[in-house]
């Protein structure tokens, strides 16, 4: 196992000599320079790789190449987009750097309520507030039927909320989740913009007409067209789950953490290639699938419903091992691939072993508060 940080290049405060000084042998990051669609030259590429290298440290992931939103909703200029995409995979092929993390969340690639939580140890942390983001969707930025996605429970905290908030509070909400987030993530809306909430409800109104199955099929004709290319170059694509692994907005999200959505994601592609890289989904589900149980225990109102959910995510997670590692096999060229395929198989065993037991423990009613996201 490689330990690995998110790093943001240089202008990052955090030198890649202090990653070192604490133990990090590899780099996460992504040539943030560059404008989303643009092309990543090699020359780029290489300057930041031996920049990294240069500090005892290698470019293990990019994350992230972004996917441009009309790849997500299909919009005219997907083709000429996503051949951009091709060739900037292709210069990073070239350049050795062949691990991608990637998303098809549309318009916002993650969600926090609160960017500086502050914890008892003095701690700070990223963080999301299911009830603060019901107030954002209503009150700000005053999504229609947006009630409807929140219980009774969520929505009454909400307007209470709502009678103390002050245009300070409503502002920073804005810059929290429009401005700080998606100016960074996507460069869609910057601090310049003069009504950035009008300008994220323009976003939203570019799925207006797109569901889950339209979704899915986008990102099957992106993974189509751009696999062709990873396989000359043996890349690997990672996709991110939606984050937080909820719907949002009213948009379509496809990505969520469990064994259903994944699988379906699998069947849309119907692509060996993808199906490959879908390890990196399995290794993620099986490795986080108990503290999801965990956490999970924040929103549902009974453990006995807690217990059913935790049932079918264990059906689920077993077809798509199933699945997954078939394909795999079929298509493994070397003894690095089945021990891969090996270490994986013994991952998801260890997971479900933690899921029947733990359904033996799911026995007795609980209340639980409305769930929150930390990161």
């Amino acid at each position: 196992m490689e330990k690995t940080w998110r790093w943001f290049g240089k202008k990052d405060p955090i030198t890649l000599q202090m990653l070192r000084q604490i133990g990090v042998e590899g780099i996460v990051t992504a040539l943030h320079e560059v404008k989303n669609g643009d092309v990543w030259t090699y020359e780029a590429i290489m300057d930041l790789k031996n920049y990294i290298e240069a500090a005892g440290l290698r470019w293990s992931v990019v994350e992230s190449l972004p996917v441009m939103e009309s790849i997500k909703y299909g919009g005219p200029d997907r083709d000429e987009l996503i051949e951009k995409y091709k060739i900037s995979l292709a210069n990073l092929g070239k350049a050795g750097v062949k691990t991608i993390c990637y998303n098809f969340m549309p318009v916002l690639d993650w969600a926090r309520t609160d960017l500086y939580h502050a914890w008892a140890d003095g701690g700070s942390s990223l963080y999301f507030d299911k009830v603060e983001f019901c107030y954002f969707e209503r009150y700000i930025l005053k999504r229609e039927g947006a009630e409807k996605d929140y219980t009774d429970e969520e929505n009454a905290k909400a307007d209470e909320k709502s009678k103390h908030m002050t245009k300070e509070d409503n502002d920073r909400m804005v810059e929290n989740i429009i401005i700080k987030t998606q100016g960074f993530v996507n460069g869609n809306i910057s601090e310049e913009d003069f009504d950035p909430v009008g300008k994220f409800r323009s976003l939203l109104a570019l799925y207006k007409d797109i569901d889950r199955d339209a979704l899915r099929e986008n990102m099957r004709y992106f993974l189509a067209a751009i696999m062709p290319t990873c396989d000359e170059w043996g890349m690997n694509m990672c996709v991110h789950p939606d984050d937080p692994p909820m719907q949002l907005l009213g948009l379509p999200r496809i990505v969520i953490s469990n064994g259903s959505s994944m699988l379906s994601i699998i069947h849309t592609t119907d692509l060996p290639s993808a199906a490959v890289r879908s390890l990196q989904v399995l290794r993620t589900i099986s490795r986080n699938l108990l503290a999801s149980m965990l956490s999970a225990l924040t929103s549902f109102t009974s453990v006995r419903l807690m217990s059913s959910q935790t049932a079918t995510s264990s059906r689920q997670i077993t077809s798509l091992v199933v699945l997954i590692l078939s394909r795999y096999a079929a298509s493994s060229k070397s003894r690095t691939q089945v021990s891969q395929c090996v270490s994986i198989t013994a991952a998801v065993s260890l997971a479900m072993r933690k899921v029947r037991s733990m359904q033996a423990i799911l026995s007795t009613d609980v209340c639980s508060p409305s769930a929150r996201w930390t990161a």
